[in-house]
């Protein structure tokens, strides 16, 4: 569907955003699920991660991570955003990697690796978010356990360490961020969604921003699973909606 088939709607103030069944340019397939006036909280910073304590068992007494936590005069104790990858030894016949991104990584407490005097253990408090890209589910027969954080030397190795305890455990999830879509005119298959909410099958729900002249510049994905919806401010027969933030 074009965009500019739908930005006249006889009102003192334009139409922003469509809501739209379809990737921008997509003219046949494109279906129109409502226009909006405008949209409050499209561009906020996602909440934090939650927070979870993770141990790194048998870390090497001579890597630069043990050095900077644990065998300095000033031991760092904020580590700040890094990298975990889980790599197979042999990666040609023992699966793919994963990946993790560790936010906001303090240091909670160190201890000698029992029976191991050549290693440390040490305890974090992290945020953590696995990349969704990163392969299969399993880990490897035989992993390599690799650290970084930019914080103690750019983008090298901090470190690696035999285990981590609390990884690979049910994750809290990332609290939802609502968008609020103001003076919103909802097309059938937005009312229909009102008047039942039911989660999403079909393909996913797009909010394509416009410039002045109705064409649009971008689009974002938005989760329309379950959506809050009351008479809109700019009246008339508008609403204004909410819905969890699923942006991407």
């Amino acid at each position: 569907m074009r965009s500019e088939e739908h930005v006249g709607w006889e009102r003192d103030f334009p139409v922003r955003y469509l809501l739209v069944q379809g990737d921008i340019g997509d003219e046949e397939e494109g279906v129109l699920w409502g226009r909006c006036a405008e949209v409050e909280g499209l561009f906020m910073d996602a909440p934090p991660l939650p927070r979870e304590v993770l141990t790194l068992r048998g870390c090497p007494r001579e890597s630069l991570l043990v050095q900077a936590v644990a065998a300095s005069a000033e031991p760092v104790r904020l580590l700040g955003d890094g990298m975990l990858s889980i790599e197979p030894v042999d990666p040609s016949n023992d699966g793919p990697a994963r990946f993790w991104d560790l936010e906001d990584t303090a240091v909670l407490a160190q201890w000698p690796t029992p029976g191991d005097p050549g290693r440390v253990d040490i305890v974090v408090g992290t945020g953590v978010r696995e990349d969704s890209f990163g392969g299969g589910k399993q880990l490897p027969t035989s992993p390599r356990f690799d650290l970084w954080f930019p914080s103690i030397r750019g983008d090298s190795p901090s470190g690696d360490c035999r285990s981590i305890d609390g990884l690979l455990t049910p994750r809290p999830q990332r609290p939802t961020q609502p968008v609020h879509l103001i003076g919103c005119e909802p097309a059938e298959q937005l009312l229909a969604l009102l008047c039942r909410p039911l989660p999403q099958k079909d393909d996913p729900i797009r909010l394509w921003c416009l410039d002045r002249h109705g064409r649009a510049m971008t689009g974002y994905r938005l989760d329309l699973d379950t959506v809050e919806a009351r008479p809109s401010v700019l009246g008339g027969a508008l609403i204004s909606a909410n819905a969890p933030n699923g942006i991407s």
